[in-house]
């Protein structure tokens, strides 16, 4: 796991307009595809295909309102549902005509779906009273909605496609001799990485890859890697990669939150973090990461809340004491005493001093 100096957020903290509303709007997607994705995994093909669908249709319209809002996820994300719905019409034998019309309910007009709504080929219903087009062109419409959802998924099955390729480019490498002898490799790795030498575990660490590329465990110790070298983007897609593998992979999760954190996504943070708390409340770690967030977005009641929950949950973890300090000490009202007991147990617990929080507190 990462020392505390890469999970404290900055002391200088920024509001972010509407952060609350687009946050909710993030985390309502984030939740679905999170459903659809256990739906999935119990072989329940019908609870997994609305779950993608609810969630391409939040995704695509935070695309449309918040344009600026970590657009490169969104677009993943978006990309993601798409190509699950494609890989489950593939598990079941059905075509992707089959499956997107056995998904998709039969809407009002005041109900239709964003996907529909934005959908160019998709001609908007008559108001009531208004007078028929015809018996034909009433006919034709369900299945002018069909073709142009058919249309929308091969679309959005290309983006993912594109995305894949466009990762990391440790898979380019050719593969090395020995590539059985995969633990004393990782050994080696952890060695170097915990003696500072980060490039050099970096270089380990993706040669195993070349080997084991669905190796969990060595694609995490590259992220951490790549983070401590400041490649906080690459950090990002190599542990997304490992959480969008592995929904249950909670380490996974909380090192994307905290890469995020780093790299001032914040929004991003909370989005992934917050159903890993609720689904997991006592993990300490993803209760930290999330107070870090909540830091960088300003939300000082959030951000105490959670941490007070990861040092009740592990009074060992020096970077949740270290946060919850900075928290305490620009929460309304400042609590001096409790912000300092904080640091100095952090720094009790190797976290590394900070001259400028240590003297606000008038700590030695």
């Amino acid at each position: 796991m990462l020392a505390a100096a890469l999970l404290a957020a900055p002391a200088a903290f920024a509001q972010e307009e509407d952060a609350d509303s687009i946050i909710s709007a993030a985390t309502d997607a984030y939740t679905s595809m999170t459903l659809a994705d256990q739906a999935r995994d119990n072989e329940d093909w019908a609870g997994a295909i609305s779950g993608y669908r609810d969630a391409l249709g939040l995704y695509r319209q935070l695309a449309a309102t918040q344009p600026d809002w970590e657009p490169d996820t969104v677009r993943f994300r978006i990309a993601y549902c798409a190509g699950q719905i494609e890989m489950i019409g593939r598990e079941t034998g059905q075509n992707a005509d089959e499956l997107v019309t056995n998904s998709t309910p039969v809407l009002s007009a005041d109900e239709a779906s964003p996907e529909l709504e934005a959908s160019p080929e998709v001609q908007p219903q008559a108001p009531e009273g208004a007078p028929a087009e015809g018996a034909d062109s009433q006919a034709a419409q369900p299945e002018q909605d069909r073709a142009a959802l058919v249309a929308e998924v091969e679309a959005l099955k290309q983006q993912l496609e594109k995305a894949v390729t466009e990762g990391p480019a440790v898979f380019a490498m050719a593969v090395p001799a020995n590539a059985d002898d995969v633990l004393p490799k990782m050994h080696d790795g952890l060695a170097r990485e915990r003696s500072g030498d980060y490039a050099g575990a970096r270089g380990i660490y993706e040669k195993i890859l070349v080997a084991r590329p669905a190796y969990a465990e060595a694609r995490k110790a590259l992220g951490r890697c790549l983070v401590r070298l400041g490649q906080l983007d690459e950090a990002i897609a190599v542990f997304s990669a490992v959480a969008f593998a592995d929904r249950d992979d909670a380490q996974a999760r909380v090192l994307l939150g905290t890469a995020y954190c780093m790299a001032g996504k914040y929004n991003s943070a909370v989005e992934v973090l917050t159903p890993l708390v609720v689904n997991d409340p006592s993990n300490a770690r993803a209760q930290n990461a999330l107070g870090a967030a909540w830091m960088g977005l300003g939300d000082t009641r959030s951000a105490r809340i959670a941490l007070e929950k990861a040092v009740a949950l592990d009074s060992q973890l020096g970077d949740a004491h270290f946060n919850l300090a900075q928290v305490l000490l620009v929460a309304e009202p400042a609590d001096r005493e409790k912000a300092r007991q904080h640091y100095l147990n952090a720094m009790a617990l190797g976290a590394e001093a900070d001259e400028e929080l240590a003297k606000a507190l008038g700590s030695p």
